[in-house]
């Protein structure tokens, strides 16, 4: 990795100026704003989105995961015995 003395990380590129924003770390390397593997090829940088999806592991709603958890429930309980 390259840096500067301190150890914070510098942008990988060799084209200047950079941007003044601390780079990021990309597959390819670090890279400022400037020269990110978007940039280069002139496409805008993606925005970031709201985070998980709704719905997964990670990020459901409490009172939504009762109301399926009750629904799996009636459905797998056994009904009354035929016998």
């Amino acid at each position: 990795m390259t840096g500067e003395p301190d150890g914070a990380p510098r942008c990988g590129s060799p084209a200047r100026p950079h941007d003044a924003a601390p780079p990021r770390l990309f597959p390819a390397g670090w890279f400022c704003a400037l020269h990110t593997p978007r940039a280069r090829r002139g496409l805008p940088e993606i925005p970031p989105g709201p985070g998980w999806p709704p719905g997964n592991y990670l990020n459901r709603d409490l009172e939504h995961q009762e109301d399926t958890h009750d629904d799996c429930t009636r459905a797998t309980e056994p009904g009354p015995d035929p016998a």
